[in-house]
This record gives C-alpha cells, structure tokens and sequence, in this order.
C-alpha cells in the first residue's frame, strides 16, 4: 500500500500494541473493537514489509525491526500531540497514559506524593511505573517510558535534565552491632562487614566514588542484593552495615540505628527525558508536577 495513506490513528494503534503486548488490551485502551487494531497492524505490516508482532506462548512479541522503529513512531506521535495540544492545557481533560523508569528509592520516597498530586490534577490519566535498573536511558529511547527519575545521567546527547532533589548517605546496622555505639571513623567503615546494592551490571552507587581509591578498593560487600527493600531484614540480627540514601534509611527508623557515613557525601535525584518528549506540552505539565510534588515532601 502507499505509505502516506498511513494516518496518526494506525501509529498510535502500533504503539498501544507495543505497549500493552496485547491486540485486545489496545483495544480495550483505544475504545475499538479487536478487528479495528488488527486492520490498523496489518497496514504498518504492509507498510513496513514486516510481521511487526508474532505469536508466542499465549503472547504476541515484537520482531526486530518493530523494535527498532517504535521509538520513531512515538516520537512522531508526540511530535502530532504537540501540534494538536492548547497552549492552555486543561489537566482534567488529560486521558494519557505518563510511564515512569525508576528503581526502588524513588517509588517509596518520590512517586508516592507525586501519584496523589496527579490523581487530583488529572484524574482522567493513568500512571505506568516499570523498574529501570540501569537500563532507563534505554527505555526513553525506545519509547517504553516517557521520563527516568534516579541519579543516572545518561552522557550521551539527546537527553534533558532537571534537577529534582538532594541527599546524602548514611549507614545503618542493627543496634547490637558493635559500631552501633561508635564513632564511625573512615578505618571502622572499611573495616566492616557490608551489605551493597547492585541494580544491574555496570552499576556503581555513588557514595563508593566518593571514597579515596584506596579505600573503596578495600571495600568487599559480603551480601550484595538487588533493592533496597531487602535491606532491612538482612541487616536487622546481623553484624552487617548498608550505605543508604539519607531520606531512606530514616523510613527504617527505629528498628534500626542510623550513623553517618564517614565522609561528606552527596546524592542528586533527577529528572531525564529525551527529546522525543521534551516539546509535548502535555508531558512538560507532567515533569512539573512531578517537581512540585516532591518539593511538598
């Protein structure tokens, strides 16, 4: 078929697909009946020359080249929605669907506020969370979230940052633990026994680079897990000591006791998002009410 006879509602039907992994989930979310997203499919199919999804244990799964041209369509599909969006947005009108990349820190401490501010602002949106490890540069672009909230700054060009809050480390044991009712010198913390935790290959918590060369080479977590919400419950009985974000570890109070880190340390939470985002009117709305709900925190 003629490609420029391919209309905004068949890429928007694609990307609901690619979504929801779903033919009658899509439909479900656009309102259409199942035939509707199998006719749209079938027409980027011919367009494409591709199968674009294939059945799969009880499931549909995107092929290659599906993948690799999803973040161009939405793109293109924000691209329209920036075009077509009042300059004086009205919240209550807003029916999409905002996806957030965050690891375990941010959805205790920050998307918490910020879901009760959007239940209020917006309540005809919805609200997709998905666990980013270390791969939330790779879901803005690939379309699979609109926003990464965490202290990854992608290096490469292409990415929008803001500012979104600021912390530091401390460390927590059991009050049993003889460190407990000490001092926690620079020699006392590398000497101890320490729980760390790791969200994916190539992770590198930042109070670790931090610390003097030297230092952080003798450092050997005993335990590493992969969230924070393990921590408690492996510390609480245990000689082992974990470097928490401060605003954290003050939520494990009291069953623990909390000890400043031996050095100055800092940590900054942002907000990143790519520029297949950055003009939506509709998501710059978004990103501040995110910011103005953490400020309430």
């Amino acid at each position: 078929m003629d490609p420029y006879k391919i209309d905004f509602f068949a890429l928007r039907v694609l990307s609901m697909v690619f979504e929801l992994k779903s033919f009658s989930a899509a439909a479900d979310a656009l309102g259409v009946n199942q035939s509707v997203v199998s006719y749209a499919v079938n027409r980027m199919r011919d367009v494409f020359d591709d199968p674009l999804f294939l059945r799969q244990a009880g499931g549909i799964v995107p092929t290659d080249r599906c993948i690799a041209e999803i973040g161009e369509v939405d793109a293109m599909l924000q691209r329209f929605e920036t075009m077509i969006t009042p300059q004086d947005l009205d919240p209550d009108k807003i029916t999409k669907n905002f996806r957030v990349s965050c690891n375990y820190f941010e959805r205790i401490w920050i998307m918490a506020p910020v879901i009760k501010e959007l239940r209020k602002s917006a309540p005809k949106s919805q609200l997709t969370i998905m666990h980013s490890g270390t791969q939330g540069a790779s879901h803005l672009v690939q379309g699979a979230a609109d926003l990464l909230i965490g202290p990854m700054r992608p290096e490469e060009d292409g990415y929008y940052c803001r500012s979104l809050l600021k912390d530091s480390y401390v460390c927590v044991m059991d009050p049993s633990n003889p460190l407990a009712s000490r001092r926690l010198t620079l020699e006392r913390y590398i000497g101890a026994q320490h729980v760390a935790v790791a969200y994916g290959d190539g992770w590198t918590s930042d109070y670790l680079d931090q610390l003097p060369t030297e230092s952080r080479n003798e450092l050997t977590p005993v335990v590493t897990v992969p969230s924070p919400g393990d921590i408690q419950t492996i510390v609480q009985g245990s000689d082992l000591i974990a470097t928490l974000p401060r605003k954290f570890a003050m939520t494990l109070l009291p069953d623990l006791t909390m000890a400043e880190f031996p050095l100055p340390s800092s940590l900054e939470i942002g907000l990143v998002w790519s520029a297949r985002t950055h003009g939506s009117v509709t998501q710059k709305w978004f990103r501040d009410l995110v910011v103005s709900a953490v400020k309430s925190l």
